[in-house]
């Protein structure tokens, strides 16, 4: 059927969108860091007690789409059994927007870019963006590529509109004005050459030095097993042993050649129809570039189906290697395995897979079927019959009867288990349909724009369950939250709860919100009747304030006063008076309290019992003495120094370990261990590891200005800790 985008055309095509959508924001992921790790998080496994913390596992990271131009031409083409296409869709134009950025102010971030050889990189493009944007890259949904389109172009326009450039004079230097002296932002650098480089969250006032790095280009061709160039195939490259950063790229070229932008040691394949490599090629990309020939040898493709056990073709069905749900890890390390999705006649196919036996499973919802089967040379199939479980169609009406969709669908067994069923496809208004959900007890949530939720028990059982729900009109609840110290609550949430009401707590449904910036929240909508109104705070499992409110239908107001107690306002200083920003502090008397520090050098941590209290602060190289402060309610300022470490201090025993044993406390401060002199967490740790297999050492601790030894054997030593000054 003309206009169809074939699997091809339509991997071009997003590759193409992607390709404009990081060009101007290419580095958003690398730019929005992971949530802050405390000072004192280990991932040595000799500092831990074994089966305490997973020290080999990673977080799995997706690659983004490689952006360069490579110099090989990329064509669409169809595939047999395919149906024929009138080629991509072209990607949506840039448009040019004029810098309009939502930040305003009188603060200057200046700077100077140089390049690797240590000289001013003259004529480099500077931009710049505020830090706390809240700006996601937008995602493919469901297929729809002309939604995707637009939102590509919104995100484009937006993104330009909120950058600010400069350019790099003949001595690099550069300037940015106009920026808010109260945030923080993050800078990149491109030179003329290439080389790019980034600095992430720079306070405005302060000067930045970016360092800027050109990317090399590794050429090459891809070859069959009789030596003669391939024409279509796809290469896939990512940093030695990152396999988790991984970027696939597809290209049609007469002579088999590619072109991409690589640096460093990295490790490289390619495959193409029936075709693989049987090890990945390692390469080291200069910045003059490196060339490589890939060579391909004879593979399997396999192909199938999966229905029903009646037969019925099924869409959206996942297929993965292995039988059991290991979401791609291995042996402690993270691998990628091809997947397929089944499409609307059920259908799947692996272009490219090893000739061994393998191991296959079929995903829909919650249930799943596992086959072997022994691959061989060419082509291959395998068909799934899958037992769908039970299926859930629910039909949703307003107050007035009329159908409305539902928004989602939340299916818990118990206080732990939720359902993952597969949504299908709408075929009415107000009709939803979920599958391959195992037959059981579950509590229903179900939301609906602008009504309440809706919560509701019932069986699910083997096969069709049919569901009628009327929405009914609802309240809203507003309010102001304010404190006795006048202070702002730091990651601080509103919820409404139904007495005895436990687990999740309504997120998704308007009965949980986060408190704004101003101290204001509003929620709903919620059933009117009686509720529990809860304040929480971060890390807190106790709500610091409690009410009950009656709801009318239409909008409610109440207004929370809550006790702050003692907030310690602390201003983190280096040796020469400068602020030092993202450190982290412990506040330690009975209980542990963690704060970082801002872009300015400040950390407030507030809802403090009144009394007295240890201080200490870590991050970026540097640490501090103890500081004892004697907090009373209200506001307390304080100014703590830091400086480079020179031991490190125990934050946590952990029972049964050697540590305890021996009778290690929390705040010995380590500056000695198996004779070497240990002036930072990490350097205990390699010292630790390099004395795995001694027999007794001793570890030397400075305690309240008293020097004690231990005596203990190499390997685990069952502690936490944190870079420190004695």
């Amino acid at each position: 059927m003309a206009g169809r985008l074939s699997p091809l055309n339509l991997a071009l095509l997003l590759l193409t969108v992607l390709a404009l959508l990081f060009g101007a924001w290419g580095w958003y992921q690398a730019a929005t860091p992971a949530a802050p790790t405390p000072a004192n998080h280990v991932d040595d496994a000799l500092a831990l007690e074994p089966g305490d913390v997973d020290s080999t596992g990673k977080p799995r990271k997706t690659g983004t789409t490689d952006s360069s131009r490579p110099e090989t031409k990329r064509e669409t083409s169809t595939h047999k059994g395919s149906e024929p296409t009138t080629g991509a869709q072209p990607a949506p134009e840039e448009t040019p927007v004029a810098g309009a950025p939502s930040d305003k102010g009188d603060a200057t971030i200046t700077g100077v870019v140089v390049n690797a050889g240590g000289g001013a990189e003259a004529g480099a493009s500077v931009t710049c963006r505020r830090s706390d944007l809240d700006m996601t890259p937008p995602q493919m949904q469901n297929g729809d590529v002309d939604g995707y389109q637009r939102r590509v172009s919104e995100f484009l326009r937006r993104a330009a509109a909120e950058t600010r450039r400069a350019t790099s004079d003949s001595e690099g230097r550069f300037s940015i004005s106009g920026l808010d002296p109260s945030l923080a932002y993050d800078l990149q650098a491109q030179s003329a050459a290439g080389g790019s480089g980034r600095l992430l969250r720079v306070a405005a006032g302060d000067s930045a030095r970016i360092l800027v790095a050109a990317a090399g280009m590794l050429t090459g061709k891809v070859v069959g097993p009789d030596d003669q160039p391939v024409k279509t195939f796809s290469v896939k490259s990512w940093p030695q042993n990152r396999q988790w950063e991984a970027t696939t790229r597809p290209f049609t070229s007469e002579d088999g050649s590619f072109s991409i932008e690589a640096s460093g040691r990295i490790q490289v394949e390619a495959s193409a129809d029936g075709m693989i490599m049987e090890a990945p090629a390692e390469v080291d990309v200069s910045e003059g570039g490196a060339e490589v020939t890939l060579k391909l040898q004879q593979g399997a493709t396999l192909s199938g189906t999966v229905t029903d056990k009646a037969g019925t073709p099924l869409a959206g069905a996942a297929i993965t290697f292995g039988a059991g749900d290991e979401g791609g890890r291995g042996g402690g390390r993270w691998t990628q395995t091809p997947r397929a999705t089944t499409d609307s006649k059920g259908r799947f196919r692996f272009p490219a897979l090893k000739v061994e036996e393998t191991t296959l499973r079929a995903t829909l919802g919650d249930m799943s079927e596992t086959q072997t089967t022994t691959l061989v040379a060419g082509s291959n199939t395998l068909n799934f019959a899958l037992d769908t479980g039970a299926t859930l169609a629910l039909r949703l009406t307003d107050p007035a009867g009329k159908p409305v969709s539902a928004d989602a669908i939340w299916f818990q067994a118990n206080e732990r288990d939720w359902a993952r069923p597969s949504k299908l496809p709408s075929r009415e208004p107000g009709l939803v349909e979920y599958c391959g959900i195992k037959p059981g007890e579950y509590s229903l949530t179900i939301t609906a724009a602008g009504y309440p939720a809706i919560q509701q028990k019932m069986p699910l059982n083997d096969g069709r369950n049919e569901l009628s729900l009327k929405l009914s009109n609802g309240a809203m609840l507003s309010g102001t939250v304010t404190t006795s110290s006048g202070s702002k609550l730091q990651g601080a949430s509103v919820r409404l709860r139904k007495d005895g009401e436990q687990g999740w707590g309504g997120w998704g449904t308007g009965r949980w919100i986060q408190l704004n910036d101003q101290g204001t929240f509003k929620l709903g909508p919620a059933e009117p009747g009686q509720w529990l109104l809860e304040l929480y705070v971060q890390n807190r499992g106790q709500p610091l304030y409690s009410t009950t409110v009656n709801l009318a239908e239409g909008d409610n107001t109440h207004n929370m006063s809550v006790d702050t107690g003692a907030t310690l306002v602390l201003s983190l200083v280096d040796a020469s008076g400068n602020p030092v920003a993202r450190a982290n502090v412990q506040v330690r008397s009975d209980q542990v309290h963690w704060g970082s520090s801002d872009a300015k050098g400040v950390a407030t941590i507030a809802l403090l019992p009144a009394g007295s209290y240890t201080v200490t602060a870590s991050g970026n190289g540097k640490a501090s003495p103890v500081l004892s402060v004697s907090l009373a309610n209200g506001e307390n300022k304080y100014t703590l120094q830091m400086q480079e470490p020179n031991c490190c201090r125990v934050t946590h025993v952990y029972p049964n370990s050697q540590a305890a044993t021996l009778g290690v406390q929390v705040g010995d401060l380590i500056f000695e261990y198996n004779g070497k002199a240990i002036k930072s967490w990490g350097e205990f740790g390699r010292e630790a590891r390099a004395a795995r297999n001694a027999g007794d050492l001793s570890m030397v601790v400075d305690r309240n200005g008293s020097q004690l030894t231990f005596y203990l054997k190499g390997g685990t030593v069952g502690i936490e800790g944190a870079d420190a000054v004695r």
